[in-house]
């Protein structure tokens, strides 16, 4: 399965080269917005490769877009190409930089030969697809500058006395370069936050979480420093819980406190924490594998260096008109991390039947799920008896896991299990025999 992303003129020879089947098109000469709505996509579909058309869009749209799919989606690979690519390009050596290795560099079809370009083009791609490049193969499109950081330095030439004989002294000085690669959170870490005050965030966080360990998914839950303790009392024997990295006990070893097969980083004292104490994203990339569910609440927006390396977000709200004109402040911080190419997913929580698709357009909550509000009572049986919400399901409305399960598609996780329908009892009819 594979992917295009081509300007118009370009559309034809990419498709014809491919033996497998085209899953994802986007052809367009993209303004900047545009191409990143198409990176977005592509991160959203499993896709074994895509080819990118250089000249669909401009420099700095391309490096924004591609480094997207390249952060939300490792495991599809790029295939650039491009007509007479040169050496030290600035966009090649973006991307290099970013992991991407597989460039074609195409001949332009024009003139009388064009049906021998054309195919010598078909050629190159078919190669390009077939072998996988690395960053030894990649290299060659950086300038020697940039290939080699050696310096040499010639001094004035001396005169030995009394000899006509000149002397050059030669020093070169071998620069070494270190290149620190910073290291983001993970593509698979989701940070849940509330639009509205108190909307829900750490119930939709331990709800998901619960869910998707259910289906045999490795899940951490991580809790915010900034927060007061939410999961502390819904995590079972919590009294022999060890000191938290939350909790500045990082002098030794740290490892996730483990419940219903979920990996929690829980805050277990109301002791305050300020920014100096505790650097939040150092905490949040040590998690290297698995999905990680990030309950950030209402604390990001008093320190919005919290989401500085995310990359995908849930928010979350109610479908209060009153509380949604209050954060108003809010809204327009979300839609500046979108426009910067952060993926996010708006959960209406407690949503009835008078709320509709047009109620999430007219307020701008383009990628959305709608849970239904849930029996208090139940909530309060369960946090009495120390259980997650979903420690039973027997009592919790239908609609409510099949919106954990539109979620976790929506964020792209490969749930197969749908939510099942109650079965329906079958009514038969008994014919009445007469004597």
């Amino acid at each position: 399965m594979y992917g295009i992303i081509s300007s118009p003129g370009n559309h034809h020879l990419f498709k014809s080269v491919a033996n497998e089947e085209l899953v994802f098109e986007a052809i367009d000469q993209f303004g900047d917005t545009e191409f990143l709505n198409a990176c977005i996509k592509v991160s959203r579909v499993t896709l074994n490769y895509v080819l990118v058309d250089l000249t669909c869009a401009s420099e700095d749209a391309l490096v924004k877009g591609i480094i997207n799919i390249v952060l939300n989606k490792p495991t599809t690979r790029i295939i650039l190409a491009g007509f007479d690519l040169q050496v030290g390009d600035r966009t090649l050596v973006s991307l290099i930089n970013s992991g991407v290795y597989d460039i074609v560099s195409l001949q332009d079809p024009t003139g009388a030969d064009y049906q021998e370009i054309y195919e010598m083009n078909q050629d190159k791609l078919t190669a390009a697809i077939e072998e996988r490049k690395i960053l030894a193969d990649a290299i060659r499109w950086k300038s020697s500058m940039e290939r080699s950081e050696m310096l040499i330095e010639n001094e004035e030439p001396e005169v030995a006395s009394g000899s006509k004989e000149i002397k050059v002294k030669e020093k070169i000085i071998v620069k070494e370069v270190v290149k620190t690669k910073v290291i983001n959170v993970e593509a698979d870490s989701w940070f849940v936050v509330n639009l509205t005050r108190r909307a829900g965030a750490s119930l939709i966080t331990q709800s998901l979480a619960k869910y998707l360990a259910d289906l045999d998914f490795d899940v951490r839950v991580t809790e915010s420093p900034f927060n007061k303790p939410t999961f502390l009392y819904s995590t079972g024997e919590h009294y022999e819980l060890p000191s938290s990295v939350i909790d500045l006990e990082s002098d030794s070893p740290y490892q996730p406190y483990e419940y219903k097969k979920i990996k929690w980083d829980l805050k277990t004292t109301y002791k305050e924490i300020s920014d100096a104490d505790v650097d939040f994203l150092k905490l949040l990339i040590k998690v290297r594998q698995g999905l990680n569910l990030i309950d950030v609440g209402d604390s990001y927006f008093e320190r919005p260096q919290i989401l500085k390396d995310a990359r995908k977000l849930i928010v979350v709200l109610e479908p209060d008109i009153n509380g949604l004109w209050e954060c108003t402040e809010r809204k327009r911080q979300i839609n500046t991390l979108s426009k910067k190419g952060m993926e996010i997913i708006y959960v209406i929580n407690k949503s009835h039947d008078l709320i509709s698709n047009e109620f999430a357009s007219n307020n701008g909550f383009e990628n959305h799920v709608f849970l239904p509000a849930l029996d208090p009572e139940i909530i309060y049986k369960r946090s009495l008896k120390s259980q997650l919400l979903l420690n039973s399901t027997d009592d919790i409305d239908g609609a409510f896991i099949q919106g954990l399960n539109s979620l976790s598609k929506l964020m792209n996780i490969p749930v197969y299990k749908d939510a099942r329908e109650p079965r329906r009892r079958r009514k038969f009819k008994i014919p009445f025999l007469k004597n």
